[in-house]
């Protein structure tokens, strides 16, 4: 962290020699010619960029994990077929192929910043079991002061993941949702631990309903419920979204800009706000994630994900990844996109929290 602190100091105190540099010799340029300037305003960007990069190459030799990465292999609450089970371990080899690097878009390389708990199994398909599967190193990782990140599964575990979470933090948080679906089903076909439901378990937090059973009394989870790239809502999870006041963001209103796409999450998010993002593939238009049990066109491109991801303000406390279903995928498409979404999700982690630039 010392370090960390002394590479912030240096970046600033260089730029600003930068500014006054130049500023100096703009004011001189009343006697220059415009060559003059132009040399000058090279000059400066030079040292610019060296500056940038010897304390990029500082930033990068930092090895201080920042994630706490764990798999939870559970698809049994599928409601169409079964495979994201699998998912953990092809996300890991897609995300360390040597057909790409660690690094992400906003400069970090993410190949030390987190530590891997490995996967978990439950005994039964049932919340509960999820739940005292996850709930061990979910603490455990808290104890060790990471942010935790998940790899599904299906997204019945999102609820689970969620609970533990929750039991570690003082106050309920943000949750930003991407999917193709609200997942807000009171039941679907009368099943409770649906991966259709998992939102529905959650705001039901708010009215004292537990995962875990009547006898225990949940902590409200959820202070407000962001989803995004919605694009097949049906008539019960509209009133859903309207119960529970969800911000729904449908794909065919997505921000054309990354100016909108900042701006209107800004009004949905306070600065000092606590994040946790949970990230369903099938957000993504199928011709970028075919890999998954429902695919739904009309959906977001990698672009536009990784843009919003880049501009959710607040601090990230912990993040998901779910519904990859490799037996779905073709040639590995889908795998590579959800490893760049980890790999920008542990990025947007690190910055949020103070430990990247």
């Amino acid at each position: 962290m010392a370090k960390l602190c002394s590479v912030r100091c240096a970046l600033t105190l260089d730029l600003y020699d930068d500014m006054l540099y130049m500023e100096s010799h703009l004011l001189e340029s009343k006697n220059c010619g415009v060559s003059d300037v132009i040399w000058h305003w090279n000059a400066t960007m030079r040292k610019s960029l060296r500056h940038l990069n010897r304390i990029h190459r500082e930033f990068s030799s930092l090895s201080v994990p920042v994630v706490g990465l764990y798999g939870i292999c559970e698809d049994r609450n599928s409601s169409f077929m079964r495979g994201p089970a699998k998912a953990p371990r092809l996300i890991r080899e897609h995300l360390l192929s040597p057909s790409s690097n660690t690094f992400c878009e906003q400069g970090l390389d993410i190949a030390t910043c987190f530590t891997d708990f490995g996967d978990k199994i439950a005994v039964n398909r049932t919340l509960p079991a999820i739940y005292s599967a996850l709930e061990p190193v979910i603490s455990t990782v808290h104890a060790q002061r990471l942010i935790p990140v998940g790899l599904g599964g299906d997204h019945s575990v999102t609820s689970c993941i969620l609970t533990a979470i929750r039991n570690n933090m003082t106050n309920p948080f943000v949750i930003v949702h991407f999917d193709a679906h609200p997942d807000l089903y009171e039941d679907f076909d009368g099943d409770f631990h649906s991966h259709a439901s998992p939102f529905a378990r959650i705001m039901e937090t708010r009215s004292g309903h537990s995962i875990l059973g009547s006898t225990v009394t949940p902590l409200p989870i959820c202070s407000k419920l962001i989803s995004i790239g919605i694009r097949t809502a049906t008539a019960h999870q509209r009133e859903q979204i309207a119960r529970y006041g969800v911000q729904v963001i449908e794909a065919r209103d997505f921000p054309s800009s990354r100016a909108e796409l900042r701006a209107a999450l800004s009004k949905l998010i306070g600065p000092q706000e606590n994040v946790y993002i949970s990230f369903d593939l099938d957000v993504l238009d199928p011709c970028f994630a075919p890999g998954v049990s429902h695919r739904e066109s009309g959906g977001l491109s990698v672009r536009q994900a990784v843009d919003a991801l880049h501009c959710i303000p607040g601090t990230v406390i912990g993040a998901d990844l779910v519904e990859y279903n490799p037996d779905r995928d073709l040639d590995g498409i889908t795998g590579s996109a959800a490893a760049k979404i980890l790999k920008e999700l542990m990025s947007v982690i690190m910055v949020s929290r103070g430990s990247g630039l």
